[in-house]
């Protein structure tokens, strides 16, 4: 974990007091690449309002100051406008096809004190198998289109992006989880215990006790905690939750089999950013091969995020990753077919894609990725950090 990594999770930390975060992170030159790594983990409107509820803010430099408070208002617009294209959304649809809004879109109005706090890079709503087709032509007769950059097996669970220029992309969800997942939700009582988003009719959110599993889930095991810092204030903001019902909370988690994710998933965020979790809950939890190192395993996963996207050092830890953790050596041809064999035209329009058109651009980011981990500790970190991630996705399977 780099300085600059490390300042931010110190300012989340409950254990850290204003004075040792100040006394250790005075010198100027820190705070921009602290900065960066808020935007990396996806909180830095989050982060401006922690260190304004320590009284750090005002001894930030004015200039790291000010793109603080210029990320929020982004955030704050980019918000709004989501909220302007679901509304748009819905009464195209007329109230004949309800739709769940699922993460950022529910988050950011159910569980934050205001719109400009939780990021958002795009729009994930959940409908029913019956109605996909209707909300497929809503979408279109608005103007969206699929995603060219899109893999259209890449997600069982959703769809290929709906994109509009100037807009935040749709995901169109079939449901909360991909096959074959080992947890077992009720679409039926997802919809029976929905409750109806204010001002948006035809819009509704996940209830509270649904929307922590499914942020834990999404998280721990979808992502396999190879995310951001801001998943765990989003569970920190979720148990503060006056509407919470912890009782509630681990009878569904048993009945989905995803009592050990949640377990881990609070664990850590207790950890990280203090979430306010009971201890009798995690102790309800516990299982009973749980040990320490499951949590230090999986905390190496996020301290050692890098940014998503065909970077080569990511690229190549995303293929070890597979080839050790899932797929074994029988998986090399399909990976290799999927990763390095794509049109050049598909390759070069991956984000942060270390891809050429030629041929030999084929390779390039494999070949960049091994030097990559010879030479630089932070990729060999990061790889590692993968590894655990997948790792501890695996301990969170059921058991029973």
């Amino acid at each position: 974990m780099t300085n600059s990594a490390a300042v931010l999770f110190r300012v989340f930390g409950s254990d850290t007091s204003a004075q040792d975060v100040a006394t250790e992170s005075l010198d100027p030159a820190v705070w921009p690449v602290t900065v960066t790594s808020a935007v990396l983990h996806q909180c830095a409107p989050m982060f401006r309002e922690r260190l304004r509820e320590r009284h750090l803010l005002h001894e930030l430099p004015q200039n790291v100051q000010a793109q603080l408070t210029q990320l929020t208002r982004e955030t704050a617009a980019r918000n709004l406008c989501g909220t302007h294209q679901l509304q748009e959304l819905t009464a195209r649809l007329s109230g004949r096809s309800p739709l769940i809004a699922l993460k950022g879109a529910c988050l950011a109005r159910t569980c934050y004190r205001d719109v400009s706090l939780r990021p958002m890079l795009d729009l994930d709503v959940l409908a029913k198998e019956s109605d996909l087709a209707a909300v497929r032509e809503a979408l279109r007769s608005l103007g969206y289109e699929q995603s060219p950059r899109a893999q259209p097996t890449a997600h069982a669970h959703h769809e290929p992006p709906y994109v509009k220029r100037g807009l935040l992309h749709i995901e169109l969800h079939r449901s909360l989880l991909g096959q074959p997942d080992p947890f077992s939700i009720d679409p039926e009582g997802l919809w029976a215990r929905a409750v109806p988003a204010a001002g948006t009719p035809g819009l509704f959110y996940l209830c509270q006790e649904d929307q922590l599993l499914h942020v834990c889930l999404h998280a721990g095991y979808h992502h396999q905690l190879n995310i951001g810092l801001y998943a765990f204030i989003d569970i920190a903001a979720s148990v503060r939750s006056p509407d919470l019902n912890w009782q509630r909370v681990v009878g569904r988690a048993r009945q989905w089999k995803a009592e050990r994710c949640l377990f881990l998933m609070l664990e850590m965020a207790r950890t990280l950013v203090g979430a306010e979790v009971p201890r009798e809950i995690l102790n309800e939890l516990r299982p009973a091969d749980f040990a320490d190192d499951i949590v230090r395993m999986a905390l190496s996963a996020v301290y050692n995020k890098r940014a998503n996207g065909y970077e080569p050092n990511v690229f190549l830890s995303q293929i070890i990753t597979h080839l050790v953790m899932e797929g074994g050596w029988r998986s090399i041809p399909g990976q290799i077919r999927r990763r390095l064999l794509r049109s050049p035209e598909m390759r070069t329009r991956w984000p942060n894609s270390a891809h050429a058109p030629t041929w030999y651009g084929q390779l390039a980011p494999l070949v960049s990725g091994l030097l990559g981990l010879a030479a630089r500790r932070p990729d060999r970190e990061h790889l590692l950090g993968r590894l655990n991630g997948a790792r501890a996705r695996r301990w969170m399977v059921p058991t029973g």
